[in-house]
């Protein structure tokens, strides 16, 4: 398996695949795709075919891998060509931790301003 597809835990952006033969992008015309990750319970769900780019597309759900950090696991694109032909690439799938964007805490000067009315602070 010489591809690896590294996603964290509960993202839903795009799985995306180019399909190649040989180095060479395979004819789509007229094809569906299925992907199935079975140690993450996606089975046979139907990929987006784009024909031109010989690119395959997955819309995963934040459930298809929350709770599965850095889990690696086998996965699976099966291509159903015209004529019933099939042909299965495979790929790694690594889910790793939850990105955490911690933000930019700055030394700031408080200052506070009692009136009669209400309190104002700044930071």
């Amino acid at each position: 398996m010489a591809i690896e597809l590294r996603v964290y835990e509960g993202d839903t952006a795009d799985w995306a695949f180019t399909l190649k033969r040989a180095g060479t992008a395979i004819n789509l015309t007229s094809a569906t795709a299925e992907l199935s990750v079975p140690a993450l319970g996606i089975s046979n769900k139907v990929l987006d075919v784009n024909v031109p780019s010989s690119l395959v597309t997955y819309h995963p759900a934040a459930s298809d891998t929350l709770g599965k950090m850095t889990y690696r696991a086998e996965a699976f694109v099966v291509v159903t060509f015209p004529g019933a032909e099939t042909e299965t690439f495979t790929f790694e799938i690594t889910v790793l931790p939850q990105r955490i964007y911690w933000p930019l805490i700055s030394p700031t000067t408080s200052t506070s301003t009692t009136t009669s009315t209400s309190t104002t602070t700044t930071l």
